[in-house]
C-alpha cells in the first residue's frame, strides 16, 4: 500500500510540474505574441511614412523635356529634388507624417537647360 501511496504521489508530482510547464510555455507564448506585436506597431509607425501626390498643368509652346521638382522642411531651402520627367503628376513618398513641406517645380530642356524654381 505505501509503495503504491509513493507511485500515486509521484505521479501527482509529475502531473503538477507538466502542469507548471503548459502554464509556463503559455505564458511566453502569449509574452512573445505582445512583444511582436508592441514591436509590429512601433515599427508600422516608422515604415510607413507620409506620401503626397503632386500635380500641375503641362507647360506648353516651349521645348520643354521635363519637370524636376524640389522639395524640403523650409521655404526656398529644399534638400531633395525628384525627376518627373514629362508627367504632370509625381507621388513623392518618403516624407515624415506631421512635418510641413515646400515644393517647387522647375522645367528643363533637352540640353538640361533649367527653368527658375516655380513655386506655390
Amino acid at each position: 500500500m505505501t509503495s503504491l501511496c509513493l507511485l500515486w504521489h509521484s505521479f501527482c508530482v509529475y502531473q503538477q510540474r507538466e502542469v507548471m510547464r503548459c502554464h509556463l510555455f503559455t505564458f511566453a507564448r502569449i509574452l512573445a505574441v505582445l512583444i511582436l506585436s508592441t514591436l509590429l506597431a512601433f515599427i508600422s509607425g516608422t515604415l510607413f511614412a507620409a506620401q503626397v501626390t503632386l500635380t500641375w498643368d503641362a507647360v506648353t509652346g516651349q521645348s520643354i523635356s521635363g519637370y524636376k521638382i524640389y522639395y524640403g522642411t523650409t521655404s526656398r531651402n529644399y534638400t531633395a529634388s525628384v525627376d518627373a520627367k514629362n508627367v504632370t503628376s509625381l507621388p513623392v513618398t518618403g516624407l515624415q507624417d506631421g512635418t510641413t513641406y515646400y515644393f517647387a517645380a522647375t522645367v528643363y530642356t533637352e540640353a538640361k537647360a533649367e527653368s527658375d524654381f516655380q513655386m506655390r
